[in-house]
């Protein structure tokens, strides 16, 4: 039974997004099928959604990621109170030299 919460439609989503990389920089729609297992159908609804979303851009063939998609990383590798914690680390190593 499946969880009435969970979105299938994010997951396939964001599967997409996380098939681009170095080896993936850009990926047509069959490509993305065949990475995250989906129908070429599917893929391709999950690209043009993430496009008119402003994560990705197109040439009419193939996908590639745009620096809005970066804003997922930033928030996993600076959260919130990290500029806190540098600042602190920093005022620390000014006091104790």
């Amino acid at each position: 039974m499946a969880d009435k919460n969970f979105v299938s439609s994010l997951d396939k989503g964001l599967q997409v997004l996380g098939c681009f990389g170095r080896q993936h920089a850009r990926l047509t729609v069959s490509e993305a099928a065949r990475l995250t297992g989906s129908t070429p159908a599917s893929a391709r609804r999950s690209l043009l959604t993430l496009q008119a979303l402003g994560y990705l851009d197109s040439d009419g063939k193939r996908f590639w990621m745009l620096p809005k998609a970066l804003l997922i990383a930033h928030a996993y590798q600076f959260p919130p109170d990290a500029a806190a914690c540098a600042a602190a680390a920093g005022r620390s190593l000014r006091a104790h030299p």
